[in-house]
């Protein structure tokens, strides 16, 4: 099929950029090679009544053809092909010098150049990109007809879904489908290649030599810096290399913050393809282990791992994860070093107590308990070995207090008991035990890396005996670990003197681990002053301590970031925060369909109350059965009072009363043990109701407790009355296309007036709309238009 023929015309487009050229003199648009800026644009209004001249950047007469222009519109295609400075000086003087009425679309492949910035900046260029270009669901219906090929209602979309809105991926696939191939992976799979033999003959045989073996030493890394290009490709112009790929293809394109260059997407899965077919594997995994040794010395762990790796180079990378244990805090960098481990030998893992450690951590941490006991006593057998030196007794005994006390699944009792045992073996033998991080990155301590519920039953003594040994096994890592863990409890009895003295017992904590630049011990501490706000109904004032907290959390500990969004979301639950629950819930929230990671135990709990909210109650039964289990299993007696609390909550919402009174009772009768207040009245609104019923029949805990108890959780129901209600038919789970044609709806507008104004066309607004209607659990647009009006009252409030 021709360039051009049965490309579906973007009408709406044109008359778009026709309103542009009303206010501005110049419009850019820039998008790489394949997206029609010439079949769509140049050709589009080269048909219109307008009419156009059209130039093209990479012409002999270029000079000529600008000062003949003959019609109000010129259209310069292949922009980038303006090389020299001469040829821009004349545009840009063609430009300043043109009658006031002519008007410029320049298409290029890569972003606006500086010559012509001094145009944006004195308001006569408008800056656009491919998704102007971008072709809709409909469009490709329309496409389709075009070209004679029967389809059924969804194929659009899903062609969309498949391959993006790009033109020349979609046109592929219609002259397949035209032959009457059926749309599947296969399918997609020949396309793709298809592609890349097209960027074959478009642009790589348009390269010089230089750029072509610049591309494929860099093929593998999405991001690079000029350093990397200087260490695999050696001595070449840099600059200039790198200019003439960005000069021609725009799939090249610079970072300026970060100043790193970056392929685009599907340009660097060609690239990668194209150097696994013309490497031996020998040169590839050369390339890699030379920028393995870049990243290395440049302190970049990860890239250095992912290089060593997929060169086969094991013994780099075994080097590197003992570096890294022995550099890390509370190993929250197993979620991303995971699978390197798992790649090592146990010969490899065997000889060094640091890999040792890491096997145990890592199967405890994704709940393989009995795999990571055996780890355990694999690091007993090394440090008991009679040839050992003393020195690497004395390193793997260090690494083995380290474990004791670190390993999520042992119990609270041990933890005491290790302690003790680790300060007089500090003081005897002069161990240094490597770093140890309590709160494995929970929002609080209590039921941090370790369940230390136990804490809640102990006196003053024993958190100054307690202070004590943490300052000889812990050093400066247990600064302000005491105060917290005390604020924390005191938090938690929420007795009515006990939130100011919490708050005290914090900040003086967080202050100490500032001290000591302890960060999750800040997190824990901070975390748990903003509960005390929430508590006292200041939700304005919590979300904002927690969201200025934010700005002082680095790069790389994403796991706090991600125990802070949930934590976050949680309190927008409280405030019914609809929009930022839904996002957190289908963007942020950890999938409980891979296997468990106990790190974001603290998520799954946040999501299951999001499946409560959603009305989703048996997605909430699975995730919360799953949880208990877990608790169960790993001793975690906070987390088993909070998962039956929940399960009561389930069950309560599914009619299924025996089992939520007994939930509900279970729940109850282990937080009396501890004088626990706030693991039940944190869920206020939702729990109300099964507290009313059962609070006054039940003997659970002392009289006293279940008057608190009431007490608080009324306190908790007045202040966010909304937490928790379902949301099921509310149309809170709209996404950001449904809402708006919603509030348009509301507003009495017609199908066609909001396919206009959101530039959608009629047929995408009738299918937005037919799902609407069943999220809303509405029969028809009255019934919509009376639910859209009382729920964005709701939202507006």
């Amino acid at each position: 099929m021709p360039q051009d023929e049965k490309i579906v015309p973007k009408k709406a487009l044109l008359q778009k950029y026709r309103d542009f050229l009303e206010q501005y003199k110049v419009i850019y648009v820039q998008a790489h090679t394949g997206w029609g800026k010439t079949s769509v644009i140049a050709n589009g209004f080269a048909k219109t009544q307008m009419g156009c001249d059209i130039i093209n950047g990479g012409q002999e007469d270029f000079s000529e053809a600008l000062r003949n222009l003959s019609k109000p519109l010129c259209i310069v295609d292949d922009m980038h092909r303006l090389k020299t400075t001469v040829l821009q000086n004349e545009l840009v003087q063609g430009i300043i010098h043109s009658p006031p009425e002519q008007r410029f679309i320049l298409l290029s492949r890569i972003p606006i150049p500086g010559y012509l910035r001094p145009f944006e900046l004195t308001g006569q260029l408008l800056q656009r990109n491919s998704d102007d270009l971008k072709l809709t669901a409909a469009e490709i219906g329309d496409l389709l007809l075009r070209m004679n090929i029967s389809f059924n209602s969804d194929t659009p979309l899903l062609m969309l879904e498949a391959v993006g809105g790009y033109p020349l991926r979609i046109k592929m696939l219609a002259l397949h489908m035209a032959r009457g191939e059926s749309l599947n992976q296969q399918l997609y799979e020949v396309i793709k290649q298809e592609l890349f033999s097209w960027y074959d003959i478009h642009l790589m045989e348009t390269w010089s030599d230089n750029v072509k073996n610049a591309l494929l030493y860099l093929a593998p890394f999405e991001r690079f810096d000029t350093g990397l290009v200087l260490m695999l490709v050696g001595s070449l112009d840099i600059k200039k290399t790198m200019g003439e790929i960005m000069d021609t293809s725009g799939f090249l394109q610079y970072d300026t913050v970060k100043r790193e260059y970056f392929f685009l997407d599907i340009f660097h899965e060609y690239l990668v393809s194209r150097q696994q077919l013309l490497w031996s594997e020998e040169k590839r995994n050369r390339n890699d282990e030379n920028a393995g040794l870049y990243f290395e010395l440049t302190g970049d762990v990860m890239q250095a791992l992912k290089c060593y790796s997929r060169a086969g180079f094991s013994e780099k990378v075994a080097e590197l994860l003992i570096q890294d244990t022995r550099d890390s805090i509370g190993f929250i960098q197993y979620h991303n070093t995971r699978e390197y481990y798992l790649s090592l030998s146990r010969e490899q893992i065997l000889s060094s107590p640091e890999l040792i450690t890491a096997m145990s951590m890592i199967s405890s941490l994704w709940c393989r308990r009995e795999e990571s006991n055996e780890w355990l006593k694999c690091l007993k057998d090394y440090a008991g070995q009679k040839n050992l030196s003393e020195k690497k007794r004395i390193n793997a005994e260090e690494w083995l207090f380290h474990l004791r006390l670190s390993l999520p699944h042992l119990t609270q009792h041990d933890f005491s008991k290790t302690l003790e045992e680790a300060r007089k073996q500090c003081q005897k033998r002069h161990l240094v035990i490597p770093q140890i991080d309590v709160t494995g990155g929970q929002p609080g301590i209590l039921n941090g890396r370790r369940d230390l519920i136990e804490l809640t039953r102990m006196d003053s003594a024993y958190f100054r005996r307690l202070e004590k040994t943490l300052d000889v096994v812990m050093g400066a890592g247990g600064k302000g670990l005491v105060e917290i863990i005390q604020g924390e409890i005191l938090f938690e009895k929420w007795k009515d003197a006990n939130s100011t003295e919490a708050l005290m017992l914090l900040t003086a904590g967080i202050r100490k681990a500032e001290v000591t630049d302890n960060l999750f011990l800040r997190f824990a501490g901070a975390a748990t002053m903003a509960k005390i706000f929430l508590a006292q109904g200041k939700s304005a004032m919590a979300m904002d301590y927690l969201k200025s907290f934010n700005l002082h959390i680095p790069e790389h500990p994403k796991l706090l970031k991600k125990n802070l969004q949930a934590i976050l979301t949680q309190m927008a639950m409280c405030t019914g925060a609809a929009g930022e629950v839904e996002e957190w819930m289908e963007e942020e929230a950890p999938d409980e369909q891979q296997p468990l990671y106990i790190a974001y135990g603290h998520c799954y709990m946040v999501k299951a109350r999001g499946y409560l909210r959603q009305g989703r109650n048996a997605n909430a039964l699975t995730l919360l059965t799953d949880m208990h289990n877990y608790c169960i299993e790993y001793h975690r007696i906070r987390g088993i009072i909070e998962t039956e609390l929940l399960l009561a909550i389930t069950f309560y919402r599914l009619g299924e009363e025996e089992k939520w009174q007994r939930c509900f009772k279970n729940a109850v009768e282990k937080a009396a043990k501890y004088d626990d207040i706030r693991v039940i009245s944190a869920e206020g609104a939702a729990v109300f109701p099964l507290a009313e019923q059962m609070l006054e029949k039940c003997d659970i805990g002392t009289e006293q407790y279940r008057k608190r108890l009431m007490e608080t959780i009324r306190e908790q129901a007045v202040y966010y009355p909304g937490y928790l209600k379902s949301t099921r038919g509310t149309g809170e789970t709209l996404r950001e296309n449904e809402r708006k044609i919603l509030r348009l709806v509301a507003q009495g507008l017609n199908n066609e007036e909001i396919g206009k104004l959101l530039g959608l066309s009629l047929n995408t607004i009738k299918t937005y709309l037919k799902n609407m209607y069943h999220k809303l659990g509405v029969k028809n647009r009255v019934e919509c238009s009376k639910k859209a009006a009382e729920l964005f009252g709701n939202w507006e409030n």
